[in-house]
């Protein structure tokens, strides 16, 4: 009994870490230059990737002194293909992010040979869709972010995925004959793993790539850049650099020219994803290559900016035997190594900028928007058409209705549930109707959902087909350069286009821009080629080229402008930002050469107030999120300049407001917290919480493992006093955590249910 209650209190004291922040899904990347995000390998003495434990997270952080943002482990299919929803809901009950290594191999610690089973030819043939969709399921009811990668070091020559198992570099046994099978494999088997998860609406998994910085065998074909799944299925890019690994290794690579050699090579995959060492550590009690010693030249050359797109890194902290003999085996353990802790606590508890939790910001409202049927349209029976929308913040099916006699007709269903992929095909069917609408709701979240604006028709009969070009429509002058969107309308049209350009309407020839672009009403265009004062644009179906349409009048295409261009789009006039709240200044920019970085300042009182620094330096890449903080204001407005040239830059156009945040406070002594009582209870007991104002709030009940068991409250509440009781008949006896949420704030209590 003593050893249980021991127990329970340790578990018990996690609770602070957890209650720091609640994880509201912002936008992840990229992170400030100078930022690291934090993250560990909390792993057993057995060498088993797959078995983490809060007590060895647990362990790891009280040594470091600081929590981990992510905390990375593995999902070995050899022992089951199902997600793994518990380990992911402790790492999340004690406040980090899952990181999942999907280890797709039939046997644990395969190396050194193709996997009968799993080998990247095999999903690409999709002999495991079945268990992806269901993985994919999973992982998006799990509703919080993943980090996740298809396997790991996949240019080192050892394991199963890598492409010297999986056809090497022969060019003639798959897909393209001027790239290497092996490596085109690989990367033809991940996109297919994410295609899955992104069809079943899995959007809160973030993707990674994960290689090695000198790749086995070290030939052309095996390099890193022939696995890059590209930069729309991947979300950051990742890298493996060791010491030595165990106490009588006498090889100890140093980390700095280990990084020099793999950082080039990665930033070269990608001009814009965040680049993080994935897996770092150096073994101790190593006499030659000292833990400790290699982690504080880590440190040191990593918080000196030489790698500027590097943004996170992860200790492989982990004990495993690696032979017969007294000193065969490997100690990462932070906390078995003095040096390597020291380094720890210099380098990480006790630097700002590196983050143990992602920036929090209120959580973001869950929309369905009809965009087709919209109002106007005329479908006849027996055709077909694409009923289309777009959602945010919904990771789940929807249901698909029509009316036809609306608002007064019956609701008919088209579809119980289909993925939430924006678009579907219907059939048409059914009688004729004047009056018809489209309903899209959530399959879950039955509330979340839009009808179309207006009434469109069936008919009986097919519809006379139309394109019509909006823009450029004549008038308009679009340099050559720039990017902007050729939009039209169509009717009863469910077929590409194509888009061609005239210089010299109506005598010149018609230019190609796009042979087949989808028929979604736009396309964004990189306007090039020479100037003209008479060009028009005409779109037309590219397998029935008469349903087309031209620009009403000419339009210009001007000579390219070199002048760096910067405009402050929000906050640009009438925005609400709220203190202890994060918010997202957004900017336009063009010939972006000439400010690769831009300063952002504030003015509370616009305009003879001061200009404060909000970003000293940071990117030029068109959105910050800044931390509000400060005074209060209805007269603030926000600044962006060159960071090379203050001459280049603007201003918001007109005043926002900075205002108060929320704020939740409970009757149990004025210490914030929402208040049980009785507290312990069996098997009933009132939560009572206060709201200053009326926001929306989430309670929730978990056990001490972490594992929900109960929402009491997730709706929007009035200010006042407010109370929800909570009932334990089915649980067992034992300590359990009420989480609550009311917009910015996050309040975390113990509750004991007594038996």
């Amino acid at each position: 009994m003593v050893i249980i209650v021991a127990i329970l209190l340790a578990l018990a004291s996690l609770v602070p870490v957890w209650a720091q922040d609640a994880f509201s899904h912002p936008n992840v990347f990229p992170t400030s230059t100078g930022t690291f995000y934090h993250g560990v390998y909390p792993g057993p003495y057995n060498g088993r990737e797959d078995q983490v434990t809060p007590a060895q997270l647990q362990t790891y952080q009280q040594t470091v002194g600081k929590p981990a943002m992510f905390v990375y482990f593995s999902h070995e299919w050899a022992l089951t293909r199902a997600f793994p929803t518990s380990a992911c809901a402790w790492i999340d009950s004690m406040g980090s992010i899952p990181f999942i290594r999907l280890s797709m191999r039939s046997q644990i610690g395969m190396t050194n040979q193709q996997d009968p089973v799993y080998n990247p030819q095999r999903i690409i043939n999709g002999d495991f869709d079945a268990d992806l969709h269901a993985w994919a399921r999973a992982a998006r009811s799990f509703g919080k972010a993943i980090f996740a990668q298809y396997g790991i070091e996949v240019n080192g020559g050892v394991m199963p995925w890598s492409a010297c198992f999986n056809g090497g570099g022969t060019t003639t046994g798959y897909g393209d004959p001027t790239v290497a099978d092996g490596p085109e494999r690989y990367r033809d088997a991940y996109r297919h793993i994410i295609d899955i998860c992104r069809a079943e609406g899995a959007t809160n998994i973030y993707w990674f790539f994960h290689v090695v910085g000198y790749s086995e065998p070290h030939e052309t074909w095996n390099n890193m850049d022939h696995y890059y799944p590209g930069d729309n299925y991947i979300d950051g890019i990742g890298v493996s650099i060791y010491g030595a690994k165990s106490m009588n290794d006498p090889n100890c690579q140093p980390f700095a020219p280990a990084m020099d050699y793999a950082y080039p090579q990665m930033a070269a995959l990608s001009t814009t994803k965040p680049i993080w060492i994935l897996e770092m550590g150096a073994g101790g009690n190593n006499t030659v290559c000292p833990s400790g010693t290699w982690a504080n030249d880590a440190f040191t050359s990593l918080q000196g900016g030489r790698w500027p797109r590097v943004s996170g890194f992860s200790w492989w902290d982990e004990k495993y035997s690696t032979g017969p003999n007294p000193g065969d085996f490997a100690d990462f353990w932070v906390q078995d190594d003095s040096g390597t802790t020291q380094s720890f606590r210099t380098w990480v508890r006790d630097r700002s900028n590196v983050l143990s939790r992602l920036p929090s910001s209120p959580p973001p409202a869950s929309t369905v928007t009809v965009s087709a049927p919209n109002g106007g349209e005329s479908w006849a029976t027996g055709t077909s058409h694409a009923i289309t929308w777009t959602s945010s913040n919904l990771s789940e099916a929807v249901k698909i209705e029509l009316n036809r006699a609306y608002p007064g007709g019956t609701w008919e269903t088209i579809i119980a549930s289909t993925g939430n992929t924006g678009s579907y095909t219907w059939a048409v069917a059914g009688t004729a109707s004047s009056a018809a609408r489209v309903r899209i709701t959530g399959t879950t979240h039955t509330t979340v959902g839009d009808t179309s604006n207006a009434s469109f028709s069936l008919t009986t009969t097919a519809p006379v087909a139309s394109v019509t070009v909006t823009a450029p429509n004549g008038g308009e002058a679009w340099g050559s350069g720039t990017s902007h969107a050729i939009t039209w309308s169509s009717a009863n049209f469910p077929q590409n286009v194509q888009i061609e350009l005239n210089r010299s309407y109506p005598g010149g020839t018609w230019e190609v821009i796009s042979s087949s672009a989808s028929n979604t009403g736009s396309y964004q265009w990189s306007v090039n080629g020479s100037a003209s004062s008479s060009a028009r644009i005409r779109v037309r179906g590219t397998t029935t080229p008469a349903v087309g349409d031209t620009s009403n009048a000419n339009f210009s295409i001007t000579a390219t402008s070199t002048t760096p261009t910067i405009t402050v789009t929000s906050p640009n006039g009438g925005e609400l930002a709220r203190l202890q709240s994060y918010y997202t200044i957004r900017w336009g920019y063009t010939n972006v050469s000439g400010a690769q970085y831009v300063r952002i300042q504030l003015n509370r009182n616009y305009p003879t107030g001061t200009w404060e620094s909000i970003s000293y330096a940071t990117y030029n890449d068109g959105s910050f999120t800044w931390a509000v903080s400060g005074a209060t204001t209805s007269r603030a407005r926000i600044r962006i300049v060159s960071y090379y040239n203050s001459a280049i830059g603007d201003t918001s156009d007109a005043n926002f407001t900075i205002s108060a945040g929320y704020i939740m406070s409970g009757p149990m002594g004025g210490t914030g917290l929402a208040g049980a009582s009785p507290n312990p209870f069996n098997p009933t007991t009132q939560i009572q919480y206060q709201l200053s104002e009326a926001v929306h709030v989430k309670l929730e009940v978990f056990d001490i493992m972490g594992r929900l068991v109960a929402t009491l409250m997730d709706s929007e509440q009035a200010a006042g006093t407010h109370r929800v009781t909570f009932d334990g008949s089915n649980l067992a006896s034992g300590m359990y955590l009420m989480r609550m949420s009311a917009g910015n704030v996050t309040k975390i209590q113990k509750m004991q249910l007594l038996k």
